[in-house]
C-alpha cells in the first residue's frame, strides 16, 4: 500500500522510515527522512542511504522543522544570488566604464610626481600603483622600510604613502629618516 502511493510521479509525497533500508523510502520521488541514530556522518546521502534528511533524535515532531529550516536556507541562497547577480550586473559596467571621472571627481595631475610606496603586500601596493600611473605618477614600490629608508637619497620624492601593516616602530623611524633628509636638501640648496 505505502509502496504504491511512493511509486506515483507527485513530488510532494513525504516517507519517513526508521531505516535506510526501509521498502518505501527506496521508491519514493518526494522527499525522503530517515529517523536514525546510527548515522555514517560525513558523507552525502544517496539514493543507497534512501534520505534526503536524517534525523539523529527519536521525535518525529523535528521533520517539520527540518523542512522549515531547509526552506529558510533555499531562500537566502535564492536572496543572496539576486544580490549577487545585481551587483554584478550593476558593478562590472561602472568599472568598465572607469574614466577617472565620475560624479564631479577629477583625478589629480600627478604628471612628474614621484611616489614611493611602502607596503609588505604587493597586490595592494601594485593596484594603488596603477591607479597613481594612470594619474601620470611615478611610482616605486618597496616591501620593507629599510630598503625604503636606503632609496630616499636616490632622488627627491613628492610623496611616501607607508601601510599602517609596517608597525608604528619602523612607521616612526622612516619618518624621522625622510626629516633628516630633507633637512639636508634644504640646507643642500641654500
Amino acid at each position: 500500500m505505502i509502496d504504491e502511493g511512493c511509486r506515483t510521479s507527485d513530488p510532494a509525497v513525504l516517507a519517513i522510515g526508521e531505516a535506510a533500508s526501509s521498502r518505501c523510502v527506496y521508491g519514493c520521488r518526494g522527499t525522503r527522512v530517515t529517523v536514525s541514530r546510527r548515522t555514517v556522518f560525513g558523507r552525502n546521502p544517496g539514493p543507497e542511504d534512501g534520505a534526503v534528511i536524517v534525523l539523529v533524535r527519536d521525535d518525529l515532531m523535528a521533520v517539520p522543522d527540518a523542512l522549515m529550516l531547509s526552506r529558510a536556507t533555499l531562500r537566502t541562497i535564492r536572496i543572496n544570488l539576486g544580490w549577487a547577480f545585481g551587483y554584478n550586473v550593476a558593478a562590472i559596467p561602472l568599472a568598465a566604464a572607469d574614466t577617472g571621472e565620475a560624479d564631479g571627481f577629477t583625478a589629480p595631475d600627478l604628471a612628474g610626481q614621484s611616489i614611493m610606496l611602502v607596503a609588505p603586500h604587493s597586490i595592494e601596493a601594485s593596484l594603488i600603483s596603477r591607479r597613481l600611473q594612470r594619474w601620470g605618477a611615478q611610482t616605486c614600490i618597496v616591501s620593507d622600510d629599510d630598503v625604503a629608508e636606503a632609496l630616499l637619497p636616490e632622488r627627491s620624492w613628492h610623496t611616501v604613502l607607508i601601510d599602517h601593516t609596517l608597525g608604528t616602530q619602523a612607521i616612526e623611524a622612516f619618518a624621522e629618516a625622510a626629516r633628516i633628509h630633507v633637512q639636508s636638501d634644504l640646507q643642500a640648496s641654500q
